[in-house]
């Protein structure tokens, strides 16, 4: 892959993040790991982030443009994660020593105690919500 190539990735990844938490949608994404995703991840009901927590899960096994895309995607999606979310995660899990997802499982375990917008990015990163009693 050209520097081209690879600054347009970079780009179109930060458009992404910058209007949407849900970077995994984006045809960049979908272009370069398209065929990594049938190999891997055909089993995976695409939707809410599924293929690219799919894709994390199996970066060693991906194609190496797909790991940089992957790669830089998760990179971002933490920053956005750590920038919306860290009032919650400072305020539910101060005692939560970070790393390896502890920090966002601890966020999920709150999950009704979020606020909004952080609540939206973890069901966005994990897939997790609550049906309110109001779905009843």
């Amino acid at each position: 892959m050209n520097k081209l190539g690879q600054f347009s990735i970079y780009l179109c990844l930060g458009m992404a993040l910058t209007l949407s938490p849900q970077i995994f949608a984006n045809d960049s994404v979908s272009r370069y790991c398209k065929r990594d995703a049938k190999i891997h991840c055909d089993h995976v009901r695409p939707g809410n982030g599924r293929i690219g927590r799919c894709l994390m899960r199996k970066i060693n096994r991906i194609s190496v443009p797909c790991q940089a895309v992957v790669d830089t995607a998760s990179h971002f999606i933490k920053k956005y994660a750590a920038k919306v979310c860290g009032r919650d995660a400072r305020r539910y899990c101060k005692r939560v020593r970070p790393g390896s997802g502890r920090i966002l499982s601890c966020l999920k375990h709150n999950y009704e105690q979020l606020s909004r917008s952080c609540g939206k990015v973890v069901t966005k990163l994990t897939g997790y919500t609550l049906k309110s009693l109001d779905d009843y």
